[in-house]
């Protein structure tokens, strides 16, 4: 991307979902650097967010993510996340909002899985995994036709550092890979005491894998 130009906000963090990087300019809106047909092309999404918002990305659906179509987390000057998805590269993103509002500079990240093994173009199961002002994990989902719901995570899990990022694994699918409607790659990562902690979600419970070595 650097031949192009582009400049990021200094305080902006990095979403991404191939074949796209979400990150926020100079005047906090988000921007889009996308592969075209091995050439990088940017796009601006018309959408305003908080100074240093937390960012995330994750695919649409199955056969809507193989062309690009993905949910955009953002949160917004008052706080609250917000959810833009689109159903390929071009069309128009279109809201829907968690019902909450995240600590400011919070760590955040997500992933998702298909709800239904049998059916490409299918909801989504979406899990958000954020840092509340107690520096606590909790955790924002949606896998049914109930709407989203918040709990708190186990404490095994540990407190995350205070400014830790958290990012998470959806497997990819671009062109021709499929998602797995198993939780086999749902992980999160985050510092705890200065060390990676890599965890895994089930579906119904949390797990420790430990710690990601470095050397």
């Amino acid at each position: 991307m650097s031949p192009n130009g582009w400049k990021a906000s200094p305080n902006t963090r990095l979403a991404a979902y191939w074949p796209s990087v979400i990150f926020q300019d100079a005047n906090n809106q988000i921007q889009e650097a996308y592969d075209a047909n091995l050439t990088w092309a940017r796009s601006a999404k018309g959408l305003k967010s908080r100074n240093g918002s937390a960012l995330a990305e994750v695919p649409f659906s199955v056969n809507e993510g193989r062309f690009g179509g993905d949910k955009i987390l953002y949160q917004r000057d008052d706080q609250k996340l917000i959810l833009e998805g689109r159903t390929n590269l071009t069309n128009k993103l279109s809201v829907g909002a968690p019902p909450i509002a995240i600590p400011p500079n919070s760590a955040m990240g997500a992933f998702t899985v298909p709800r239904y093994s049998n059916s490409s173009d299918g909801a989504m199961n979406t899990y958000i995994l954020w840092q509340n002002s107690s520096d606590a994990l909790l955790m924002t989902w949606e896998d049914d036709d109930a709407g989203w719901r918040t709990s708190s995570t186990p404490t095994f899990l540990g407190r995350p550092d205070n400014g830790t990022g958290i990012s998470c694994l959806t497997a990819t699918l671009w062109t021709v890979a499929s998602l797995p409607s198993d939780y086999s790659t749902a992980r999160c990562y985050y510092l705890v005491d200065g060390q990676i902690r890599e965890v895994q979600y089930d579906g119904s419970n949390w797990v420790v894998i430990g710690n990601v070595r470095l050397d």
